[in-house]
């Protein structure tokens, strides 16, 4: 009786060695290129973007479908910070001290350029000015 049970317990650890371990390895190691892919696809995506100054629905669509083919899911921020370089505009520096002609960025979110690209195909970025692609 004890032989057949260290036996038995012999074979459990057997196939936990030879099967468990490396499936968690081999989960392990989608996990490293699902990142990969992931931060060279978003890399690519907001390269591009900023290099041609414009949000395109087709580099939008690359982008969600090479994230959609990792299988894990994402939830996807976009922000466009735009130069607004009025040099009339008055920004305080610290306690009482303004300056005349501070960098100001606004923001533009995920949403507005969801809707945009939904409506217009494409978002464009000239001189620091949003423009939507009807030229307003």
């Amino acid at each position: 009786m004890g032989d057949s049970l260290i036996t038995v317990v012999t074979i459990l650890l057997a196939a936990i060695l030879m099967f468990i371990f490396p499936m968690m390895a081999i989960s392990e190691r989608n996990d490293d290129v699902s990142e990969l892919t992931v931060q060279t696809a978003v890399a690519e995506f907001v390269n591009n973007s900023r290099n041609i100054g414009k949000i395109t629905e087709a580099n939008y669509t690359k982008l969600m479908n090479t994230l959609n083919s990792t299988g894990n899911t994402y939830d996807l921020d976009i922000e466009v910070q735009v130069l607004d370089d009025n040099p009339a505009k008055k920004g305080s520096l610290v306690a009482g001290e303004t300056k005349i002609g501070e960098n100001i960025y606004y923001s533009i979110y995920t949403t507005q350029i969801i809707d945009e690209l939904n409506n217009n195909r494409s978002l464009y970025y000239e001189r620091g000015r949003y423009i939507n692609s009807k030229g307003f």
